[in-house]
C-alpha cells in the first residue's frame, strides 16, 4: 500500500482509536477489533457534488412548474442540463476512486 505519514491516537471512555494516514485513510478500533474506513476529503467533495446536482435538478423542476415566460424555461432547462452533466462527471470520478481503492462503499 502507501507509506504511513502520520499516526493519530484518540481515546474515548469506551474505545481507543488510532488512524494511519495512508491511502486509503483507515481507522482501527482496538476495542471492538474492527476497521473503519473514512471518506477522504476528495471523496467528500464528490458526495457534495452529487447533493449539489440533485438540488439543482429540484430547483429546475420547481422553477419549470412555476415559470410564467419562455426565458425562465430556458434558464431552468439550462440548469437541469448542467446538473445532469455534473452528476455524470461526479459518477465518473467516483468510479475512478473506486478502482483506486479510495472510495468507501460502506459510507454511501
Amino acid at each position: 500500500m502507501a507509506c504511513i505519514l502520520k499516526v493519530s491516537i484518540v481515546k474515548t471512555q469506551q474505545s481507543v482509536f488510532f488512524s494511519l494516514i495512508a491511502l486509503p485513510k483507515i481507522i482501527y478500533d482496538t476495542t471492538n477489533f474492527r476497521v473503519i474506513k473514512v471518506l477522504r476529503p476528495c471523496d467528500k467533495n464528490i458526495v457534495k457534488t452529487f447533493k449539489l446536482a440533485d438540488a439543482m435538478i429540484d430547483l429546475a423542476n420547481r422553477g419549470d412548474i412555476d415559470r410564467e415566460d419562455v426565458g425562465c424555461g430556458i434558464l431552468y432547462g439550462t440548469m437541469r442540463d448542467a446538473a445532469y452533466k455534473l452528476k455524470l462527471l461526479a459518477e465518473n470520478e467516483k468510479e475512478k476512486h473506486i478502482k483506486k481503492g479510495w472510495w468507501n462503499r460502506d459510507r454511501e
